[in-house]
């Protein structure tokens, strides 16, 4: 293990290598955890019972265990973090590792099959399928269990780490001044063992997680939270910070406590989840963008979309004509469809927009993609010059599929707060408004479904609606629809009228049932 490092350390592409004790240390454990000592201090398989035969499989020898374990600690990471200069000559310097420890395992045993293959570990033309059983999933030599529960949380720069350990809280229907501690994700997923993926920015204050105290200390509570590495398992996604958007690199101490995935990672990972996409195209994927290969797999498996749908003529070659949209456009009382992208319809009331919005020709393209970031579930951004029809593409979306659509003027003014709500006193009119908001929802959903029906709940509904437009203009003159306004028992009392006529229409339509 010495003569690699120091070896390594005298090489143009591993002078740049973070090498410290730690990983020495997880050199080791990792031998210690796949191998076992016997009386005579080698390295050998060890010989269970027979019902632990399933462990003894997975067991491996001393010289293959050291092979793997210097690809995970040393060898993976070459290209990437602090050695990404050397990215271009990545497969090579990494076959020159695998050369030298050849060289010098070479002079201590003889090297049998199993240990040649685990030195051809980068060798593209040896088979790795994945492979997966009841309570197991892996690629051999290594399994893990499967059915563990997974929490994401996504940590932002600004970001505390109580945010994610957890603060007093006013206690939910205490006294006035009651708080009590209430865990965040991150503590409440160590205490459950789940598994837990740090997403976009690893905050720095979780070090004691990963060193040798593997604890988190609480000073509010005085009391520190051991990690169960048996069964949490701790992943930090940070995109590389030269890719700019304000990214914050993080020291290469803290770095050096993760295994870093690379371009070639992303391939396996995307040719073993899509192994109907071809190879050679997942390899285009992550050339062209890295970061959005399982999303565009998942277009290709899921729809019949074109590869032309992403295709960059520098990436993919001229073979792929770019994509320039479709034309067609088709809509039912179940669906809407424009292009290769299909939504379903909600089925509920449209809402009347001002200005109206009307579908043209140029709209198509957009909300043809649009579409399908909403069908695959992915966040949006749309990007456009001034009163270029962002805002109205979204809205006429919204009214094509029956959904209510709310607009949220933003500015660099605005808090979190005001977005995901706060203390504050209790207002009886923003109660009243939410109230008759659904209220009217409610009465136009049972309303459109009576006129729509030939039997005898057309008088129900027309009564309905007459009483339910007197009860709006009755609120405009009292100004009971805006803040600031008090509700009296008149206002009550007529709405409880026209409650118990919805009641009693909705039995004969069976508009809402008491599944929604």
């Amino acid at each position: 293990m010495l003569d690699f490092i120091e070896w390594l350390t005298q090489q143009d592409f591993g002078r740049r290598c973070i090498l410290s004790v730690r990983d020495i240390l997880s050199w080791v454990n990792f031998v210690n955890a796949v191998c076992e000592r016997d009386e005579d201090s080698f390295m050998t398989i060890r010989a269970p019972e027979e019902e632990e035969e399933a462990e003894r499989d997975l067991r491996l020898d001393a010289v293959t265990a050291c092979v793997h374990a210097a690809c995970l600690v040393y060898i993976d990471g070459l290209g990437s973090g602090t050695t990404v200069s050397c990215a271009d000559s990545t497969l090579f310097a990494r076959q020159m590792c695998l050369g030298f420890l050849q060289q010098r395992l070479n002079k201590m045993t003889k090297l049998d099959h199993e240990m040649l293959a685990a030195l051809r570990v980068y060798d593209s033309c040896l088979p790795r399928e994945p492979q997966w059983g009841e309570d197991f999933f892996g690629i051999s030599p290594f399994y893990i269990t499967t059915g563990a529960n997974m929490v994401s949380m996504l940590c932002a720069l600004w970001q505390d780490v109580t945010d994610l350990f957890g603060t007093d809280l006013p206690v939910e229907g205490g006294k006035g001044g009651e708080f009590a501690w209430r865990d965040g994700p991150l503590l409440a997923a160590l205490k459950a063992g789940h598994w837990v993926v740090l997403d976009e920015s690893v905050l720095e204050g979780l070090n004691a997680c990963f060193d040798h105290r593997a604890e988190i200390y609480i000073p509010e509570l005085g009391m520190s939270f051991q990690i169960q590495h048996e069964k949490t398992k701790i992943f930090g996604c940070q995109n590389p910070f030269t890719q700019g958007g304000g990214r914050k690199g993080l020291p290469k101490s803290f770095l050096n406590r993760f295994t870093q995935l690379t371009s070639k990672d992303m391939e396996f990972i995307g040719n073993s989840i899509f192994p109907t996409i071809d190879e050679k195209i997942i390899a285009k994927m992550v050339e062209f963008n890295n970061r959005k290969v399982l999303c565009f797999c998942s277009c290709l498996a899921g729809v019949l979309w074109p590869v032309s749908h992403f295709c960059s003529w520098e990436v993919f070659g001229e073979e792929y004509e770019p994509y320039c949209g479709s034309k067609e456009f088709h809509i039912t009382p179940f669906n809407v469809q424009v292009g290769f992208s299909v939504l379903r319809r909600s089925g509920e009331a449209p809402v009347t927009l001002d200005p109206p919005l009307s579908i043209t020709h140029q709209c198509l393209k957009p909300l043809e993609s649009l579409m399908k970031c909403v069908d695959m579930g992915w966040m949006t951004i749309v990007v456009g010059p001034a009163a270029s029809g962002k805002t109205s593409l979204v809205r006429l979306l919204a009214l094509l599929t029956g959904h209510h659509l709310r607009v949220m003027a933003m500015n660099s003014a605005m808090d979190t707060t005001e977005l995901l709500g706060g203390f504050e006193q209790v207002d009886i009119m923003r109660l009243w408004q939410q109230v008759l908001e659904t209220v009217d929802y409610t009465v136009a959903m049972v309303i459109r479904r009576g006129l729509m029906s030939l039997d005898d709940g057309t008088q129900d509904t027309e009564f309905l609606l007459q009483t339910w437009g007197v009860f709006c203009q009755w609120l405009k003159e009292n100004r009971l629809q805006r803040p600031g306004g008090t509700v009296n028992s008149e206002a009550l009392n007529k709405l409880e009228v026209i409650i118990l006529l919805l009641q009693k229409l909705n039995t004969k339509l069976k508009v809402f049932t008491g599944n929604n």
